[in-house]
């Protein structure tokens, strides 16, 4: 909540950045729908739809944010970074894991 005050309290001196109202925050599981439905809140709150004394935003893009995804470096620090590694660099951590699922897994997409 710190996080979102402070995201609030900074929008509120850009016209052009929103944050959405409480009600209309959505906690997101990545790849649930969560995420379709934080989308259509956010579609909502920008129509102003359920919200006649509103109107619509005038806006071309939107943003999901999270505490977790935007960065924490200028983009001068992570150039700074990326060329400290030579330019074939793998910056890649891949772990293999079975394309089979346990036989239990599968009660999950079928319930």
């Amino acid at each position: 909540e710190k996080v979102y005050s402070q995201l609030v309290e900074f929008a509120s001196s850009l016209d052009y950045v929103h944050v959405l109202p409480d009600q209309f925050r959505v906690r997101v599981n990545w790849g649930g729908f969560s995420m379709v439905n934080a989308t259509l809140q956010v579609l909502k709150y920008a129509f102003a739809l359920d919200q006649p004394e509103a109107m619509p935003l005038d806006f071309h893009k939107f943003v999901h944010m999270a505490e977790s995804t935007y960065p924490i470096r200028s983009n001068a620090q992570i150039r700074r970074q990326l060329a400290e590694y030579p330019i074939d660099a793998n910056l890649m951590h891949i772990v293999k894991t079975p394309t089979t699922p346990h036989e239990d897994s599968w009660v999950s997409f079928l319930t």
